[in-house]
């Protein structure tokens, strides 16, 4: 049951989500450092102002701010949400790249590792991307479905689990952080400690 504090932290997530995704600028859309602090000062300015109750003229007038900022800034708008789709994309698909069906391989019954059809969590979590070949960088050579998976199938990690001298090594955790996408390599780590627990307590039992 949600408590009072729960609904005032879900609206602040969902009002400052909502400007953020609206005054989306990034340091390369302005001429430089002053004018970038400058924007992000307004921005947090909106979400304070729209989260004001105190007075209800207020709050509208920002709203109304709000609405005019995005039709006004529309194609620029379009354009970051453009390229971090991309950015969220190439990441995604470089994290699938690098692990192959490692995991699933390992944790599927020994009598089916062999077999085709395994797919990384993060292609069914974020399937739209992964099928999405549109792309405001790179349209020029877009990659078809099967490119991509015959491409991902190549590096899919066959080696017994005991070897992991085999296993590529990149630097994921400053690839993640440069791309915005920590929360989805967090939850995958999660996922496979928790994951990694239940397997140990039905053996256990």
């Amino acid at each position: 049951m949600s408590t009072a504090l729960d609904l005032i932290a879900e609206r602040v997530a969902l009002t400052r989500r909502r400007v953020y995704e609206i005054m989306n600028k990034s340091k390369f859309d302005c001429s430089g450092t002053p004018e970038y602090d400058q924007f992000l000062a307004d921005r947090e300015d909106m979400v304070q102002r729209l989260l004001d109750d105190s007075d209800a003229s207020k709050q509208r007038l920002a709203q109304q701010e709000l609405e005019r900022y995005e039709i006004s800034h529309g194609e620029q708008i379009a354009q970051t949400r453009n390229i971090k789709k991309d950015d969220m994309r190439r990441t995604l698909k470089r994290i699938v790249d690098v692990e192959g069906t490692f995991y699933e391989r390992v944790n599927a019954p020994f009598a089916d590792r062999d077999k085709d059809g395994f797919k990384h969590p993060l292609e069914v979590e974020f399937a739209d991307l992964f099928n999405d070949n549109s792309s405001s960088t790179s349209a020029g050579n877009p990659q078809k479905p099967s490119q991509v998976a015959s491409q991902r199938r190549a590096r899919t990690i066959r080696a017994p689990i005991e070897d992991r001298s085999k296993r590529p090594r990149v630097d994921m955790a400053a690839l993640i952080r440069a791309s915005g996408a920590e929360g989805v390599w967090e939850k995958r780590a999660e996922d496979e400690i928790r994951n990694a627990f239940k397997k140990r307590s039905v053996v256990a039992g």
